[in-house]
């Protein structure tokens, strides 16, 4: 059941997730593998990966890996995904959000405009 539910959250965030720099989100090669083309401001794509190592536990009590395998990816971007350990027990979409909004914040160069990753996103359904 978890696996049925890890494709459903899955599929439903391949479908519904829009974001302007979330490019190609897709199943990974692996089972509990999700992976989207992240376009920074520069012009330049970072491949990210999502990994749940025991699906199993997915709705719940799940952790996500998340990282990059890219080359020539800026150390800020490295730095955002390193710190990406309060993700545990997120479903896909929400995981997605705030892996977006920390590598949004990595990139941005702005200490004037900072993103909070624990802040609702305004671009989810629903929020007021």
């Amino acid at each position: 059941m978890p696996r049925k539910a890890f494709v459903a959250d899955l599929s439903e965030a391949v479908a519904n997730f829009e974001r302007n720099n979330v490019l190609n989100l897709r199943a990974g090669k692996e089972d509990g593998m999700i992976n989207f083309d992240y376009q920074i401001d520069d012009g330049g794509t970072t491949e990210v990966t999502a990994l749940i190592p025991d699906l199993g536990e997915y709705p719940g009590s799940h952790m996500y890996i998340i990282y990059t395998d890219s080359e020539n990816v800026p150390p800020t971007v490295h730095s955002a995904l390193d710190a990406m350990s309060n993700c545990e027990g997120l479903k896909v979409t929400d995981m997605l959000s705030k892996v977006v909004k920390s590598i949004d914040k990595a990139t941005s160069g702005s200490r004037h405009n900072p993103v909070d990753v624990d802040e609702p996103d305004p671009m989810e359904i629903g929020f007021r």
